[in-house]
């Protein structure tokens, strides 16, 4: 699903005069679990990585949300203060309306591509395998600034990849995985 789309969607689909994330879950389907591990890595991945235990916080979430998509939820569960978190509808709004020209960009990047890698029951599983893997990698890594940055990239990527079932995407993420694991095998053991 594009991401314009599925913004198109959120704004359609909601009643009130407010958007909750538990809205945005129920919406989204699928689609929901990329933007909700996306959310994260991104905080993880910015400069607000450094600060202590927003890594652990983060990769926490990471694992309650991927380990929902290993159980084969069609929706993510979410604890009451969190899924009933909600902006008012009309800010929503004018947040997409200033974005577009962002976001019709990002769509003529991310696109449906390599369906095998992304959009099947297996990938999904994979993925969110990896993702709890680099979650629980969060809590060492935290203790030294910017550490979890490698991780949370990979995690970007996998998330962009479910979002806008762009197996290319998550071709990216697996290729940093492994990147990753041999520069950890080589620091190990040579």
């Amino acid at each position: 699903m594009r991401i314009r789309t599925l913004i198109k969607k959120l704004a359609e689909e909601t009643s009130g005069d407010e958007i909750s994330i538990k809205e945005i879950n129920e919406v989204a389907g699928y689609q929901g679990f990329g933007p909700l591990l996306l959310v994260p890595a991104l905080i993880t991945a910015l400069p607000t990585g450094a600060i202590p235990l927003v890594p652990d916080m983060c990769g926490l979430f990471i694992c309650l949300v991927s380990g929902q998509i290993i159980m084969g939820r069609k929706k993510t569960w979410l604890p009451a203060k969190l899924a009933n978190f909600s902006i008012k509808k009309q800010k929503f709004n004018e947040s997409i309306e200033k974005a577009d020209p962002f976001i019709g960009f990002l769509d003529s990047l991310f696109k449906p591509r390599f369906a095998l890698l992304a959009d099947n029951v297996i990938a999904r599983y994979l993925i969110a395998l990896m993702s709890v893997i680099l979650g629980l990698a969060m809590f060492p890594l935290g203790f030294i600034p910017f550490a979890v940055f490698p991780a949370a990239l990979i995690l970007l990527f996998f998330s962009i990849g479910l979002t806008t079932k762009d197996g290319l995407m998550v071709a990216l993420g697996l290729i940093g995985l492994c990147a990753g694991a041999a520069y950890l095998y080589y620091t190990l053991f040579f």
